[in-house]
Formats: C-alpha cells, sequence, structure tokens
C-alpha cells in the first residue's frame, strides 16, 4: 500500500546525501559507503514507524480523512 511512497523517501534521502558531497566535491571511499547504507537503514526504519503510526490511526479514527490522520 505504501511501497512507492517509502521508496520514494530512500531515494530522496540517499540524494540528498549525494548533492551535498557533489556541491563539496568530496571523494567517495568507504566511509562515504557506509554512510549511504546508514541513511538508508534509518530512513526505512523512519518510513516503517510513521506508516505503522499512520495504519494504527486509520483503524481508531475511522471517519477520519485520510490528510487529517496522518497531520496527528
Amino acid at each position: 500500500k505504501y511501497g512507492v511512497s517509502s521508496i520514494a523517501g530512500v531515494v530522496h534521502d540517499c540524494l540528498v546525501v549525494l548533492a551535498i558531497y557533489a556541491i563539496f566535491n568530496i571523494t567517495i571511499n568507504n566511509p562515504f559507503i557506509a554512510g549511504i547504507l546508514t541513511v538508508v537503514g534509518y530512513s526505512i526504519n523512519d518510513t516503517i514507524v510513521i506508516f505503522d503510526r499512520i495504519r494504527e490511526n486509520r483503524k481508531l479514527y475511522k471517519k477520519n480523512p485520510l490528510m487529517d490522520t496522518i497531520d496527528m
């Protein structure tokens, strides 16, 4: 259900890190790869937590519109 937006969020987070490295012309090395993998891990974890909370709130507040449930 939320897969496309999850993948879009992870890609966005990685692109931000890549853009910062590109702007400051930093070389890509092993710590960079470790940093990207760390960003991916945290991004996936945060996405799972957020979407789980949205799913729980959708069950609790069935009459609320989706946007109101997301803004809770």
